[in-house]
C-alpha cells in the first residue's frame, strides 16, 4: 500500500487560495437515482498535490468518484499517483502526489462525483476545507476556501444540470494495463434487472515481490439466474501467474479468489493457493461456480450482523423501504431477504475474505 505524507512548507501571504467549485452549485435529485457532479480545482500557481475532504448531509450521499488522472494519456506529463480514495458513510476523502517538475504541473484539474439519495429531503456537499490539503507548484500550501452545494431529493425528475455521464472523457488506458473480463455468482440476486456497482484489486506476487493494485471499480451487468459479468481494468500492471482478486460487490461480502475451482456448497469456497495468470492486455475468468455472499448491508464493515438483520426487520413489506435493504433486487423488502441473509448466516461464518 502506498503511503504518501503531505508536508507543505508555511504558507506565504501572498499565495493565492485554490479555487474549487461543484457543479451544480443546487438541484433536484430523484430518489435512488445515481447522477454525476463535477469538482473543479484551479489555480494560477499551479498544483503538485492535493488530500480533499468531503461531507455530506441530509439523506445525501458521495458513493463514488470518477476521475482522469489515472486513465488519461493527457495526464502522463504530471505523473500523478493516486494516493487515497476512501468513502464512509458522510465522509469521504480522495488523494493525489504529482511526480512531475514544476512546469508541467497542472493549473486545473476535474473529478466527478457519484451522488445519490435514498429518501427525500435536503442535503449538502460540503468541501471539509479545514482538514484538507493542497500543495502548490512550490511546494507551498494552499489556503482552501470553504465551499458547499445545496441538493433536494425527491421522489420526481432530477435536475438537467447535472454532468452526463456520455459526456465524460472516456479512459484512455495506457499500453499495460491488464483488463479482466470476469463472471460469478450473485447468490441470491435472482430478480436484478440494472447494473450494479463493483470494486476489485489484483494481489500476486512477481518473483519474491508482492505486487498490489488500488481499488478498480467496474459495474456488473446481469445475465438472468443469479449470474453477472463485468470488466475491470488495472494499469499499470505486472504479468504474474500467483494472483488473487479481491471482488466487492454492492451489499456483498468481499470475496477473495484465486482459482476456477468451483464451490462444493454456497460460501464454502475458499482462496488457499493464489494461482491466477493475469497478463497485461485481455484476460477471461469464469467464476460462475463460485458465489458471492449477500448481507453485507447499510454500514459495510465486512460482517453480516444484527445490525444488517434489523436493517430488513425494520423495513419488511414497507412501502417506503430502503432499496439498501432489498437483497435479492425485486423491488421489495419481504420475508424472502430475511430468509436469504439468515441461511448465509447460518451456514457460513457470515464475514469477509481476508
Amino acid at each position: 500500500m502506498l503511503v504518501v505524507s503531505f508536508m507543505p512548507a508555511k504558507l506565504s501571504a501572498q499565495q493565492s487560495p485554490l479555487n474549487l467549485t461543484i457543479s451544480p452549485s443546487q438541484a433536484t435529485l430523484n430518489l435512488n437515482e445515481e447522477k454525476i457532479v463535477k469538482i473543479t480545482l484551479s489555480s494560477p500557481d499551479k498544483i503538485s498535490g492535493f488530500d480533499l475532504k468531503f461531507q455530506t448531509s441530509g439523506p445525501l450521499k458521495i458513493t463514488g468518484f470518477i476521475n482522469e488522472l489515472e486513465t488519461n494519456n493527457n495526464y502522463n506529463p504530471f505523473n500523478a499517483v493516486q494516493v487515497k480514495k476512501n468513502i464512509t458513510g458522510s465522509n469521504s476523502e480522495i488523494s493525489y502526489i504529482f511526480n512531475s517538475p514544476q512546469s508541467t504541473l497542472p493549473e486545473t484539474i476535474n473529478i466527478y462525483a457519484k451522488v445519490e439519495a435514498a429518501t427525500a429531503g435536503s442535503g449538502k456537499i460540503s468541501a471539509d476545507y479545514q482538514n484538507s490539503q493542497s500543495i502548490n507548484g512550490a511546494g507551498n500550501i494552499f489556503p482552501i476556501l470553504p465551499y458547499s452545494v445545496n441538493i433536494i431529493s425527491h421522489n420526481g425528475q432530477s435536475s438537467p444540470d447535472f454532468i452526463n455521464s456520455s459526456t465524460l472523457p472516456k479512459p484512455q488506458y495506457p499500453a499495460d494495463t491488464a483488463f479482466l473480463n470476469v463472471t460469478f455468482n450473485l447468490f441470491g440476486a435472482l430478480n436484478a434487472n440494472g447494473n450494479l456497482k463493483a470494486a476489485a484489486v489484483a494481489v500476486g506476487r512477481i518473483g519474491d515481490e508482492k505486487f498490489e493494485t488500488n481499488a478498480q471499480e467496474f459495474e456488473l451487468t446481469p445475465l438472468g439466474k443469479g449470474l453477472f459479468k463485468g470488466r475491470v481494468a488495472f494499469p499499470n500492471f505486472r504479468d504474474g501467474n500467483k494472483f488473487s482478486l479481491m471482488i466487492k460487490a454492492d451489499k456483498f461480502l468481499l470475496k477473495r479468489i484465486c482459482s476456477l475451482e468451483a464451490e462444493k456448497e454456497i460460501g464454502a469456497y475458499r482462496c488457499s493457493d493464489p494461482s491466477l495468470t493475469i497478463k497485461k492486455g485481455e484476460n477471461s475468468f469464469n467464476f460462475s461456480g463460485i458465489s458471492l455472499l449477500p448481507g453485507d448491508l447499510g454500514l459495510t464493515d465486512g460482517y453480516i450482523n444484527g445490525y444488517d438483520l434489523a436493517l430488513i426487520r425494520n423495513n419488511l413489506n414497507n412501502h417506503t423501504a430502503s432499496p439498501t435493504a432489498d437483497v435479492n433486487f425485486d423491488g421489495q423488502v419481504n420475508k424472502k431477504d430475511l430468509d436469504i441473509v439468515s441461511y448465509i448466516l447460518l451456514t457460513t461464518s457470515g464475514k469477509a475474505d481476508q
